[in-house]
């Protein structure tokens, strides 16, 4: 049986990129289409990611398995101290 995993999902600016099936659990791995951010702080948008961090989060199950998501998180990055 295929299952379309972004379909399934349905979370805007997300693709999933790999899957892993351990006994009864999957694992999905997430990735960001969007290629820019707005800073939280000034809300100016940024085009260069510093790195990406991953967050694992549980989900919803699918058919019978626990489901976990490899959320991605990317801190950006300004060269800038902001100031509060």
């Amino acid at each position: 049986m295929w299952i379309n995993f972004d379909q399934l999902l349905d979370l805007p600016n997300v693709t999933v990129v790999n899957y892993q099936k351990i006994a009864q659990t999957i694992f999905l791995k997430l990735a960001l289409l969007n290629e820019t951010i707005e800073c939280p702080n000034c809300h100016q948008t940024l085009d260069r990611i510093n790195q990406t961090e991953y967050n694992l989060v549980r989900d919803l199950s699918i058919l019978g398995n626990r489901v976990y998501l490899e959320v991605p998180r990317r801190p950006p990055t300004l060269g800038l101290i902001h100031l509060n």
